[in-house]
């Protein structure tokens, strides 16, 4: 591992005593220029414990490399429709001040091998730009729904979040690995690059991996981190969001390990920075979770709180939506939210009653107690 102090580093072991100070080498106290003497200021008379977290990340430095990783043995082919016909959309203008942030954006997808320049090709969707940053920056995204219309779906099933979380009922320790830039970590196949051409102010380019907006990526996604993790104990994933748990320490470590090792030997690379390990309450898929049970996550909840009563069709469907996400912690929530639920019906007029008030007024003051529901147990 590496061993740093004062701006100096080395590589080598830190013994773990289970009792009284750990031990480092005297080779290693030589590269640091560590000096065992109370009265020189390079002193060093003990080695505290390093974090959690540096343990792991330097026991498994590919899987936490800054490098974008890539599924190892694997190509995604897109297949398409029978009837399927080209699409080509003309280039869409973009303002000027984002010119200089959209070719930035080009030139990391192109260093990362994620994209490549082509002169032409018979298929080519446009771009939507997000500007973040306070402008400096943008989210650069291919409107691929000409593609999606032309293409067979994968049928892969999303599991069910609430039958997930039934796996917790002994854990009381928990670790969450987010994979970085998920989607780019899946090959796309040679014969299906060019349907994902797309053309900007700046030239044509296609993915040469797997591009997000693609209809059948989140299923296609699914079914390779199944492949990934199979026969791995002690690991819930959706997508590209893992947590790892168990019921003691021990228990935990040895199935996040287990998952490293995996990753590490699939190619695959996470996100440093969002990750977390062997933690008693962690946030995974807008829950809450902890050793005592799952509660709402407080930033969704209060998100739904602060809600104010619309005459909007729009949205109320998406506070329904986002409600029923918490239906689980509010007693009989199908009856409560009925009144609400009339109002969305073809040929009712959307009028805002008392029971509507009513209604509204309970699902986000039971959001607001926060409840905690107990793991489940058989």
């Amino acid at each position: 591992m590496a061993i740093k102090f004062k701006g100096r580093e080395t590589v080598g072991n830190i013994y773990v005593a289970k009792r009284g100070d750990h031990l480092l080498g005297w080779r290693h106290q030589k590269d640091l220029g560590i000096i065992l003497n109370a009265n020189s200021p390079e002193q060093v008379l003990s080695i505290s414990n390093i974090g959690n977290d540096a343990l792991i990340v330097n026991e498994f430095p590919e899987v936490f490399s800054d490098k974008l990783g890539l599924l190892a043995g694997f190509k995604h082919k897109i297949i398409l429709k029978a009837s399927a016909r080209p699409v080509v959309h003309k280039v869409r203008k973009v303002p000027l001040l984002m010119l200089s942030p959209l070719q930035d954006e080009l030139n990391r997808l192109l260093s990362l091998g994620v994209i490549e320049e082509i002169e032409a090709s018979e298929w080519l969707a446009p771009i939507v730009l997000v500007p973040k940053d306070n402008g400096s920056k943008i989210r650069m995204c291919v409107d691929l729904r000409g593609l999606n219309q032309c293409i067979w779906v994968d049928r892969q099933p999303l599991p069910n979040i609430n039958e997930m979380l039934t796996m917790l009922s002994q854990a009381k320790v928990f670790s969450v690995l987010d994979l970085s830039a998920a989607y780019h970590q899946v090959l796309l196949h040679e014969d299906s690059r060019h349907l994902t051409s797309f053309v900007t102010p700046l030239g044509a380019f296609r993915f040469i991996r797997m591009p997000f907006g693609l209809a059948l990526a989140a299923a296609c996604f699914q079914r390779v981190m199944k492949e990934v993790l199979k026969d791995l104990n002690s690991v819930l994933f959706f997508q590209d969001d893992m947590l790892i748990y168990g019921k003691d320490e021990e228990e935990h470590d040895v199935a996040l390990r287990a998952v490293l090792r995996r990753l590490k030997e699939k190619g695959l690379t996470v996100k440093k920075e969002e990750c977390k390990f062997r933690v008693g309450t962690v946030s995974y898929l807008g829950n809450t979770i902890s050793g005592d049970g799952i509660k709402p996550k407080v930033t969704l909840a209060r998100s739904i709180i602060a809600m104010p009563t619309t005459s909007d069709r729009d949205q109320m469907r998406s506070f329904l939506g986002l409600a029923e996400y918490y239906s689980k912690f509010i007693k009989n929530f199908a009856s409560v939210v009925q009144p609400l639920r009339v109002m969305l019906k073809k040929g009712i007029d959307f009028v805002w009653s008392p029971e509507c008030e009513e209604a509204f007024n309970i699902v986000k003051s039971r959001i607001g107690e926060m409840p905690t529901l107990g793991h489940f147990d058989t």
